[in-house]
């Protein structure tokens, strides 16, 4: 049998221990509540674009990405998208021009089209466009049949 003094040595251990185990824990709980959950691809790359203009990327079925900025393009993209949309009905605005053909949504979408693109994933760094209504009807119709 054992004496007394080895009995309280023992529990002297447990307890140490014990504290070990319940410091491993508290610090385990604290880097716990410091994860954050992972973000989806589409919050990791609105992360990358800048605010201070409506930006998206967009990558295609073959994992080509995309830059698209809001406004004009120097290419003249904008003007051939305005006629298409202006053929398709939608009235011009007050600078004589259709402005979907500016928004991002809108041009990413043209790009689709002209290229048979049957799906891209997009990522807007804004919510859709002030002039929503407009916008998310000609999204559609800059698209090609099969469009995704």
């Amino acid at each position: 049998m054992s004496g007394f003094g080895e009995v309280a040595a023992g529990l002297d251990n447990v307890e140490s221990k014990a504290e070990q185990v319940k410091a491993m824990l508290h610090e385990a709980e604290e880097l716990a509540g410091d994860a954050a959950p992972e973000k989806s691809w589409a919050e990791q790359q609105r992360e990358k674009l800048p605010s201070y203009i409506t930006r998206d990327i967009y990558v295609d079925e073959d994992g080509n990405t995309e830059l698209v900025q809001s406004g004009q393009e120097p290419d003249g993209e904008h003007i051939a998208l305005g006629t298409h949309l202006r053929a398709q009905g939608y009235p011009e605005g007050r600078y004589g021009r259709v402005t979907a053909s500016e928004h991002v949504e809108t041009k990413v979408a043209w790009r689709q089209r002209n290229a048979r693109v049957a799906h891209v994933e997009v990522v807007v760094n804004s919510v859709m466009c002030r002039d929503n209504i407009r916008a998310r009807r000609s999204f559609p119709t800059s698209c090609y049949q099969g469009k995704r």
